[in-house]
């Protein structure tokens, strides 16, 4: 089933109606933003990013709606690798716990039915440049409809 919105912008505002994370235009701690991760003076050292991903195309339905499972990335950045690991972890476990959840993304209402975690929390380095933050990330699929 086709959907309007971007799966990883869904997320994102689940995430951030959810309490784990932010609105980016609200200056405050942990903001998220949807397919890039800004960096710069006025940017949060602690922040994240969602982006989508490959999804999985799981079969299709007698009426010809493919069953997908969309792939979205969850990347944190962080001063601190404990806040970091922290954080993603936080998020990753409460994802778990997923199933059949409403959530409005610009006037359109969608049914969360299930996020699985296709990887792990993951370490993935420290961010190149000066300021030397830690990234960490999760990939999840999300079989979402709109209702």
């Amino acid at each position: 089933m086709i959907i309007n919105d971007m799966p990883c912008l869904i997320l994102s505002q689940y995430i951030i109606d959810s309490g784990y994370m932010s609105l980016p235009s609200l200056n405050s701690d942990w903001p998220i933003y949807t397919t890039y991760l800004p960096d710069g003076n006025n940017v949060n050292d602690n922040t994240g990013a969602a982006y989508d991903t490959t999804p999985l195309i799981d079969g299709r339905l007698m009426n010809s709606d493919f069953i997908q499972h969309y792939g979205v990335q969850l990347k944190i950045r962080c001063k601190s690798f404990n806040d970091g690991w922290d954080k993603i972890n936080e998020i990753a476990i409460s994802m778990d716990s997923v199933h059949n959840v409403s959530q409005a993304v610009n006037g359109t209402n969608y049914l969360i039915q299930n996020i699985s975690r296709s990887s792990g929390p993951t370490f993935i380095g420290i961010e190149k440049g000066t300021k030397r933050r830690n990234l960490f990330s999760v990939n999840f699929l999300v079989t979402l409809k709109e209702i």
